[in-house]
């Protein structure tokens, strides 16, 4: 094997390792979802009648109308 060969072999090695270093810290596609399922369940949505705290996007208390440009 030729130094140029081993060179390279050498590159594709470490460039490998740090890929694989890499995927080592990369969550899970089904982890990521249940995250955000329980996330979207532990939280109230503000647009729902049960969300207590104030909301500016649910009526306008001047009486008025919004107009869409």
């Amino acid at each position: 094997m030729s130094q140029q060969q081993l060179t390279r072999l050498l590159q594709e090695k470490e460039r490998l390792m740090k890929n694989f270093e890499r995927s080592k810290n990369l969550m899970k596609v089904s982890e990521a979802c249940s995250d955000l399922v329980n996330f979207t369940k532990s939280k109230v949505d503000p647009f729902s009648p049960e969300f207590k705290d104030s909301n500016p996007w649910d009526k306008n208390n001047e009486g008025g109308c919004c107009a869409l440009v």
